[in-house]
């Protein structure tokens, strides 16, 4: 237990840098280790997401990195998106579920890859609030589904409107904990609670602490140009140890 304790510390760390919950390794990193995938490691990674990304959500606001406009209709879709595909993944083949998480990872890796700081942005204005809500809807909708906040996805959607990487990564804390809330509500809803409370609680303590040294650190040491490498790398490793999942099986 006291390697799981520190694996989730660890990328709770690591990933409140990034503005994600850490959802893209907790749901792998449960079901590798025996746990049903969707009645426990998937609340469970939502659960501990929304833990993580409450935690660095509150260090980034108190150092004014949070952009709530621009969050705002992002959010809206997000909760509005994540309670359905929670439904419709309860349902779906467990390899479905696999190959979707690994195949959203791939496409955020492209999304961050292809699109340079001097690109043209979406910027704001009606266009712009139509595919912040469009857009956190489907993010939502495949978030709650495959159980992820969506934080992989939000901080390029965030990047196409123009945001800086920095305050991409902030403000997709603050708007994502509240999918993998909603996420993780409903699934809880559908399956019913399926582990020990202690263990809960236990683990929701030491994700909020690897959240909030995490984000202590980005937001006072770390630079927006180092951001970006560091997101692009872990969603390759990620993505390629779901897809040896999927087809070596």
């Amino acid at each position: 237990m006291v390697g799981v304790l520190v694996a989730v510390f660890t990328v709770a760390f690591f990933f409140s840098m990034l503005g994600m919950g850490g959802g893209q390794l907790y749901t792998p990193i449960f079901y590798w280790l025996g746990l049903d995938l969707r009645t426990q490691a998937v609340p469970l990674a939502l659960w501990l997401s929304f833990s993580s990304q409450s935690a660095a959500a509150m260090n980034y606001w108190r150092y004014g990195l949070v952009q709530f406009r621009t969050a705002l209709p992002i959010l809206i879709g997000l909760i509005g998106g994540a309670p359905v595909g929670a439904l419709i993944g309860h349902h779906a083949p467990q390899p479905l579920i696999l190959f979707l998480f690994a195949t959203m990872t791939v496409v955020a890796l492209l999304q961050v890859w292809l699109r340079r700081p001097s690109a043209e942005a979406i910027g704001s204005g009606p266009g712009a609030l139509v595919f912040s809500l469009v857009g956190g809807a489907a993010i939502g909708f495949l978030a709650g589904m495959i159980g992820r906040g969506g934080g992989s996805l939000v901080v390029p959607l965030l990047l196409l409107l123009g945001v800086d990487p920095k305050r991409a990564a902030a403000t997709s804390s603050f708007a994502v904990c509240f999918s993998s809330l909603a996420g993780a509500i409903s699934h809880l809803a559908i399956s019913g609670p399926s582990l020990p409370v202690h263990w809960l609680i236990l683990l929701t303590g030491v994700v909020a602490v690897g959240a909030v040294t995490g984000s202590r650190y980005m937001a006072k040491r770390l630079r927006s140009r180092t951001v970006r490498p560091l997101f692009m790398v872990v969603l390759a490793g990620v993505a390629a140890g779901l897809y040896w999942d999927v087809f070596a099986a």
